[in-house]
């Protein structure tokens, strides 16, 4: 049984390290919100993602349509 939930582990460590590069293709500055787009193999993929709010303490990140950027995924919180 333990042999079984090694891989599956292993799977979620491996996602978190790899960087992955994409394009800003939606921008919302009053919610602080951004879609981006970007390639895994050979599929198209899009993710959302909050930019930093003003109230945080760190200076808002002023994104634009068409921007790379490179990121990292992770689970969200649940």
């Amino acid at each position: 049984m333990l042999t079984l939930l090694q891989p599956k582990f292993a799977w979620l460590k491996i996602m978190e390290e790899q960087i992955y590069k994409g394009k800003i293709s939606f921008v919302s500055y009053e919610k602080y919100f951004a879609t981006i787009e970007y390639s895994h193999g050979t599929k198209k993929k899009s993710v959302n993602c909050k930019t930093n709010t003003a109230d945080s303490g760190k200076k808002p990140q002023h994104y634009r349509l068409g921007d790379e950027v490179s990121f990292q995924l992770k689970l969200s919180d649940r």
